[in-house]
C-alpha cells in the first residue's frame, strides 16, 4: 500500500501502528504554503518561469510566472491581455494569516521588483492554503520517519 499523506495523520488511522511510530509521528513537523493567486490585465511579459526571494522585505519566497506555462492560466487564452503570477508564502504551523493583507502585500512586492508594472489592473485574485507543505528538519526527523 502506498499512503502519500502526511505521516502524522497516517499513523493513528493506522490500526496496527505500533505506539512506537505513533509517537514519532506526532514529532515530525511541516509547514504550510499559502498560494496567491495574482491576474492582471497587462501583457504577459518575462523570459522567466519562476523566480525565488530571500529577502525580509518580501512576503513570498517563491514566484511563478502562471502566463508562461499555458495560455490557458489567463482569460481567453489571451496573453496579449493578460498576465498572471502564483506566489508562495510560507507560513509556520498553526500561523493564521490575513488574506487580504497578504494579498496586497504580494502585489506590492510583484510591482515593487519591476515583475508587474505599476499602473495595471489588478484583475483578479485567488488564496489556497496548503496546509502540509514541506517538512521541517528536526534533529530527531531521521530517526521518526524511519
Amino acid at each position: 500500500m502506498v499512503a502519500p499523506g502526511p505521516l502524522d495523520q497516517l499513523a493513528p488511522m493506522t490500526a496496527t501502528c505500533p505506539a512506537s511510530l505513533r509517537t514519532a509521528a506526532r514529532s515530525l513537523r511541516h509547514t504550510a504554503v499559502a498560494m496567491v493567486g495574482l491576474g492582471y490585465r497587462t501583457p504577459a511579459t518575462g523570459s522567466r518561469s519562476w523566480l525565488y526571494f530571500p529577502q525580509p522585505d518580501i512576503p513570498f519566497y517563491r514566484a511563478t510566472n502562471f502566463s508562461k506555462y499555458a495560455p490557458g492560466n489567463i482569460p481567453g487564452a489571451d496573453t496579449g491581455t493578460y498576465s498572471t503570477w502564483m506566489t508562495e508564502t510560507s507560513l509556520s504551523l498553526g500561523q493564521g494569516r490575513d488574506r487580504h493583507a497578504l494579498v496586497r502585500s504580494c502585489d506590492q512586492a510583484l510591482r515593487r521588483h519591476g515583475l508587474v508594472p505599476e499602473q495595471v489592473l489588478l484583475a483578479s485574485t485567488h488564496v489556497e492554503v496548503i496546509p502540509y507543505a514541506h517538512p521541517v528538519p528536526t534533529l530527531g526527523r531521521a530517526v521518526a520517519a524511519s
